[in-house]
């Protein structure tokens, strides 16, 4: 939004340069995982890089130099103010790709991206719907509500739906901005894709031969960071479009009065926006994204009930002195817990 303002404005890059370096410090932790880093950190200059091209192509070279010079200037300032965590990353990169072990890494890199491609064809990805965790499962399916989305007609066509509202705002909404954010959403949906058709081939060979490629092996949970943001903005721009359509469908009744016909656009064009919004995402909309027990055979489920015993354990531990408070060290398994808990390390580590 920023930079946005900024390109508008052709004014305040020093500005947004500044205040670019401070909210990046926000983002700090994807530096906890190198590939989110990528993704995260290549949007503003994908925008850049749209933006740029925008005012060559009308003629305004000036302007396309002073974003040029600012772009330069806000990955200079990204990086020093980001130091204290880029630096054990490369460290830690160069350490692992000098070792024996990087050709069993790669190996294994290779097999994780084929096993994750197997859910993100085209109509999938589209649909938002790449993660593998809504076709498998342990005894439980993984997520609960997933058949719903994979095999219910009406949750189907939404999903579709969904995908015509983000061609109507990339065709015809009206935003002076649009560019970058068409061109994430369809960078989102190529890359996110990995290995299948229509190029999947491409993915396969800048995988193998771009150096640190082969890094990127879940594309979809890296690159539809883009599709998503592409996706709000050109779905905010068909918005209008939609309820234009709905005007003109009403006006077609002829018989109802100009009034009626004003309520009757806006109730239809609100009630396509919740169709295609709350209810497509009634999982997190009404809360049912975490299972219960009572949906659980055998997983955990993600509701957790903490027994008292564990917080009278945790006492205990914290009355302990020195060493004699350690109970979880570096490289521990995971921890599942019939009430609810799982994850690495003891549930005590965030109780005492």
């Amino acid at each position: 939004g920023i930079w946005i303002r900024t390109f508008q404005q052709d004014d305040g890059y020093l500005r947004a340069v500044l205040a670019t370096a401070l909210v990046s410090l926000a983002a700090a932790p994807m530096g906890n995982n190198i590939t989110e880093m990528i993704a995260v950190a290549a949007v503003l200059p994908i925008v850049f890089i749209v933006v740029v091209i925008k005012c060559s192509v009308r003629g305004d070279l000036s302007q396309a130099a002073r974003i040029v010079v600012a772009g330069m200037a806000t990955v200079l300032a990204w990086v020093i103010v980001n130091l204290f965590w880029i630096i054990p990353v490369v460290g830690g990169v160069s350490r692992a790709a000098s070792g024996d072990d990087i050709a069993t890494f790669k190996q294994i890199s290779i097999q994780f991206l084929e096993g994750q491609s197997l859910y993100t064809p085209l109509s999938n990805v589209v649909r938002i719907l790449g993660d593998w965790t809504f076709y498998q499962g342990l005894v439980d399916p993984y997520r609960t509500f997933s058949a719903t989305f994979t095999e219910n007609p009406l949750f189907i066509a939404l999903g579709y739906a969904l995908t015509v509202l983000v061609a109507v705002g990339s065709l015809w909404g009206r935003g002076v901005s649009k560019g970058p954010f068409v061109v994430l959403a369809i960078l989102g949906l190529v890359l996110s894709t990995g290995l299948n058709a229509p190029w999947g081939g491409a993915y396969a060979w800048a995988f193998e031969n771009v150096p640190g490629g082969w890094i990127v092996r879940s594309p979809w949970f890296k690159f539809m960071l883009w599709t998503v943001l592409g996706y709000a903005v050109l779905i905010g721009l068909a918005t209008p479009i939609v309820a234009g359509l709905a005007v003109r469908m009403v006006t077609y009744a002829r018989q109802v009065r100009n009034d009626q016909r004003r309520r009757a656009s806006a109730v239809l064009a609100v009630a396509i926006a919740i169709l295609v919004g709350p209810v497509y995402a009634y999982p997190f909309t009404l809360g049912h994204g975490f299972a219960t027990a009572s949906e659980r055979t055998f997983l955990t489920p993600n509701h957790a009930h903490i027994p008292p015993y564990v917080d009278e354990a945790g006492s205990w531990f914290d009355e302990q002195a020195g060493t004699d408070r350690v109970m979880t060290i570096p490289g521990d398994s995971p921890w599942l817990y019939d009430w609810g808990y799982g994850g690495f390390g003891s549930i005590l580590q965030w109780r005492t």
